[in-house]
């Protein structure tokens, strides 16, 4: 290895254990020479695997060429904060924030060009490669010190300043991508990655990041979610269920994801509980019926509607499928006691569940 010598150019690139005469070749500021290679190729390939991810970790550095192949990093504009980063073929959403950089790996899954496909495993870069193991979904570039073999981190260094302005970030992703951000549950691959993960839980509950049906959003402990809600269900329930989260959102993934940080789950009888003492009229409690008919599958899903809200022919909204007469026509006549249901609020949903 060859470095300029200090007086020459300032601080070198490459500080060398031996003083050494030789300089670089012409036009360079810094050259390693190998001797001895037995496999040329086999060095360039590793070469041209790292390159990536030194393309992402150091800032400085606008591309690299090897073996007459050159990578450069391309960078434009993103959601909110975020920079769209394509290196070599791979895209990341870039986010920064007070002492960390992020980076959320994006793939072409053949319905959307900007699908997100979060970490399961990766290590800690400050900026480079460290030993520390993260479970973290992003790829994080921590500011954090770092032991002088620069492959752990300092005892007692803060890990907590990563997190800062973590949900802010997360709040300015798509709707359909913020639970991808949100660490999933399991057990730490080591004390660092145990460390940044509850920070980040931390900076997650107590900020408003999680999208609603009603087109704002609100803090994990203001939201539920109903797995898998379709639009014309969450369209019925958005005044009815407060942060209702967006149908975007609601997948089976992103739900679990949600539960992680407090978004409280609700399933069909929680919608049904939610409904009590809800006034509207006849048609749209048709609209309801149909819809919640998607999800109610079995026998134990009709059992959970057994107090859903019923509209009558008198005015009267009563509970339970299993107190009311389904009619077809005027076949009742004048009779006052039967409990009849509403012409214009009877789809099947009612029978399967009793009428």
């Amino acid at each position: 290895a060859r470095g300029l010598s200090e007086p020459e150019q300032g601080i070198p690139v490459l500080r060398l254990p031996w003083a050494s005469d030789d300089v670089p070749t012409p036009g360079w500021d810094t050259e390693v020479v190998l001797h001895g290679v037995v496999d040329v190729a086999e060095v360039l390939s590793a070469a041209a695997r790292e390159s990536i991810d030194l393309m992402l970790e150091l800032d400085a550095l606008q591309s690299i060429s090897i073996g007459g192949t050159e990578l450069v990093r391309e960078v434009s504009s993103g959601p909110g904060a975020w920079t769209d980063v394509r290196v070599g073929g791979r895209r990341w959403w870039r986010g920064n924030a007070a002492a960390a950089r992020w980076f959320l790996p994006l793939e072409d899954d053949g319905l959307t060009p900007d699908s997100p496909a979060p970490l399961t495993r990766d290590v800690l870069r400050a900026p480079t490669r460290s030993d520390e193991a993260l479970t973290v979904p992003l790829l994080l570039i921590a500011d954090v010190p770092l032991r002088p073999d620069r492959r752990r981190v300092l005892p007692g260094a803060d890990l907590s300043v990563v997190a800062t302005g973590y949900a802010a970030l997360v709040a300015d992703l798509p709707a359909s991508h913020r639970a991808a951000a949100v660490p999933r549950p399991g057990l730490p691959a080591s004390e660092v990655d145990e460390a940044v993960r509850a920070a980040l839980v931390r900076d997650l509950e107590s900020t408003a990041w999680v999208p609603t049906a009603a087109g704002r959003a609100v803090r994990p402990t203001d939201a539920a979610v109903v797995e898998s809600i379709s639009a014309e269900l969450a369209e019925l329930l958005v005044d009815v269920v407060p942060g209702l989260v967006a149908p975007e959102a609601s997948d089976r993934a992103s739900a679990t994801a949600l539960a992680a940080v407090g978004v409280r789950r609700l399933g069909l009888a929680g919608i049904v509980e939610s409904l009590s003492g809800v006034s509207r009229p006849p048609i749209w409690w048709h609209r309801l019926y149909d819809a919640l008919a998607e999800i109610v599958h079995d026998s134990a899903d009709v059992d959970e509607c057994a107090a859903l809200p019923v509209p009558l022919t008198d005015g009267r909204t009563v509970t339970g499928p299993r107190t009311v007469v389904l009619v077809d026509g005027d076949r009742l006549g004048s009779v006052g006691w039967a409990r009849v249901v509403h012409p214009d609020a009877a789809p099947p949903l009612l029978r399967r569940a009793g009428a």
